[in-house]
């Protein structure tokens, strides 16, 4: 967003950066929930986003779409077991889509890490091949 829109975070002055962390008004919010998920894993800040909109959690799945939600992902396991951030030793089947659709979306994460971006290169998740 802002002047630095599409720049990589370690492009963005440090200065920028520093009040982007410091300014919660920025981060939190569900405008801005890539952000706040980013700084989060960084470990730049403590406060751990809501993963849910408020009409996900006013949503009530009945025990079949449940099981169907379940195969789905079951089906899109790429054989990778988070070793960072809130998931920390989940299945990557097992992890909120929108969390795991993030990863995909943030290649500065997945690129250093060599393992999932392998995972998800095998997987057909990402066509850019690791080293």
């Amino acid at each position: 967003f802002g002047q630095y829109y599409g720049k990589e975070w370690d492009q963005v002055p440090l200065k920028y950066r520093d009040w982007i962390v410091e300014t919660k008004s920025v981060w939190q919010s569900k405008k801005r929930r890539g952000l706040w998920i980013a700084l989060h894993e960084g470990g730049l800040i403590i406060e751990e986003p809501d993963l849910l909109d408020d009409h996900d959690n006013a949503q009530t799945l009945t025990t079949e779409s449940k099981q169907a939600e379940v195969d789905i992902d079951r089906k899109l396991d790429v054989g990778y077991t988070f070793d960072f951030g809130k998931f920390n030793g989940k299945e990557w089947h097992r992890v909120d889509r929108r969390y795991r659709d993030w990863i995909v979306k943030t290649k500065d994460i997945w690129k250093k890490r060599e393992d999932l971006w392998t995972a998800l290169y095998k997987a057909g998740i990402v066509e850019e091949k690791p080293p």
